[in-house]
């Protein structure tokens, strides 16, 4: 991978890179993309697309309306909370 696609994709994740980095993220992204070039040359004849990489044992339960924790409850687990609501970081400007 070359140093431009590398740049491309830490601006993309808001990233900022050193020149080490950006050498050592091209490397490690071509291992990563090389080995997905192996896999592609794998037979896959017969073999039924999944969403899972493993069978799913306990399925996910019925999607029903139940009991909560209540309000008070919810907003004592969280960093901040003002009038009732949460407070978070501004990530809009």
């Amino acid at each position: 991978m070359d140093r431009a696609t590398v740049d491309k994709v830490a601006r993309l994740a808001r990233l900022e890179l050193t020149d080490a980095q950006r050498d050592q993220y091209a490397a490690q992204l071509s291992a990563i993309l090389a080995h997905f070039e192996s896999l592609r040359a794998l037979d896959t004849t017969g073999v039924e697309p999944s969403v899972y990489a493993v069978d799913l044992v306990g399925r996910p339960r019925p999607d029903e309306p139940g009991p909560t924790a209540g309000h008070d409850a919810l907003l004592s687990n969280a960093a901040a909370h003002r009038e009732g609501f949460y407070v978070v970081p501004r990530v809009i400007e």
